[in-house]
This record gives C-alpha cells, structure tokens and sequence, in this order.
C-alpha cells in the first residue's frame, strides 16, 4: 500500500467533503500532513478497514499475466514453467500481504473524523502562524 497514495485519496475526499478549504494536488502541503497521519495510523496499527480486489478481478488479473508469459516466444516451455511456478508464489505472497488492498478512505474518515478535524484544524493554525509572520 502507498502512504502517498492514500494521503491524496483522503486529501481529494476531505476536500470534496467541504473540510478543506483549500487542495492543490500532489503538490499542496496539506498532502504531507496526511502522509504523516496515515504513517502514524498504520504504525499504530490503526490503518483499516482495507478494501481489496475481488477474487474474480485478481483470477483474471492473474490469468493474463500467465497469459503473456507463455506468449513470450523466446522462453522454453521448462523456463516458462519455473517462471509461471515462481509468479504463482509471489502472488500468493502479494495476496497474503494485502498487496491488492486499499484503504477504504470513506469508512477511515468516518471512524476517524474528530481525530482528522482536529489534523486539519492544527494544519490551518499552522498556516495561520506561518501568513502572519510572512506579513510582518
């Protein structure tokens, strides 16, 4: 999972939601404020609920990736095999690790809201501080 991902979902849905004020995309500061949030949740083991793929999408996902690799027309049938044996533990290894999941922003900003108010909040005063000090 990508902190800096998740950092942008939930930036575009506090926005959206009319808690910011203000969001410039990947380049607004706010954005490093919430890759420090997230960073700290999943820390502490409070970064969930995770919504991931279905089966159906990560079988087919899976199904054409063997798909191109036995399409590869230098590889022997012995290579292909070993790879597709290989590529078959790695997803397993992906699935168990929750490499297909993410943050289920809207469920998060629900259980979290008080706690990410208060994130917005000290980012504004922050900013505040920082305005009235560059006018001086």
């Amino acid at each position: 999972r990508s902190i800096n991902l998740e950092s942008d979902r939930l930036a575009t849905t506090l926005y959206e939601k009319g808690w910011l004020k203000e969001y410039h995309g990947r380049a607004g500061p706010i954005r490093t404020v919430f890759e420090s949030y997230l960073d700290m949740k999943q820390n502490v083991g409070e970064y969930q609920p995770l919504e991931c793929a279905s089966t159906l999408a990560l079988e087919t996902l899976m199904n054409r990736s063997l798909s191109i690799l036995h399409s590869v027309e230098f590889l022997s049938r012995e290579t292909a095999l070993k790879s597709e044996a290989a590529m078959k533990e790695k997803w397993s290894e992906y699935i168990d690790g929750k490499k297909f999941c993410n943050l289920d922003i809207d469920t998060f900003v629900q259980s979290n809201e008080e706690e990410i108010k208060d994130v917005i909040k000290k980012y504004e005063q922050e900013q505040n501080n920082n305005s009235e000090l560059n006018n001086k």
